[in-house]
């Protein structure tokens, strides 16, 4: 089982995100994910995010949004993380405010591994009680401690 932690950084941890909109969070994290090495190219990372976004929303429901990208561009799967405390409107009708969003990026070519990483993050924001835990961190530590724990305790 893939575990998340593998491919997150606490430097790619967002607690505070800025913008309300959702091309204002995917401008605010593009910046974020491509101060990894896995992301050259930052325009070509949010071109194809807004790409993938067109075709349909990556709005889980309940406050939890996860926007990527796959492109030939990208080295290697990374993950982003950001909270939102204000909330960020998707523009799905019935839906709560986005306040949880994880950005990926992955290979185009790797699509076991991107079924994967889908599943388990949908996994981990299933649960209330993760969402909650991710809302109430106060550091970027934190956050990556629950997703630690969280790796941990679906190992193997």
């Amino acid at each position: 089982m893939v575990e998340l932690t593998s491919f997150m950084k606490e430097k790619l941890i967002c607690l505070d995100l800025k913008s309300t909109t959702k091309a204002g969070v995917f401008d605010e994290m593009s910046d974020i994910i491509s101060q990894s090495d896995a992301v050259p190219d930052r325009d070509i990372f949010l071109a194809a995010l807004k790409a993938r976004e067109a075709v349909m929303t990556t709005s889980l429901g309940d406050g939890v949004g996860i926007p990527h990208a796959r492109s030939d561009s990208i080295k290697k799967l990374v993950i982003a993380v950001g909270l939102s405390r204000q909330g960020i409107d998707f523009g799905t009708k019935g839906d709560p405010p986005v306040r949880i969003v994880f950005m990926f990026g992955i290979p185009a070519k790797e699509t076991k591994l991107y079924i994967q990483v889908l599943a388990k993050i949908s996994r981990f924001a299933r649960k209330k009680a993760n969402r909650d835990r991710l809302l109430a961190a106060k550091t970027e530590d934190e956050v990556y401690a629950i997703f630690d724990e969280f790796d941990s305790l679906t190992r193997g």
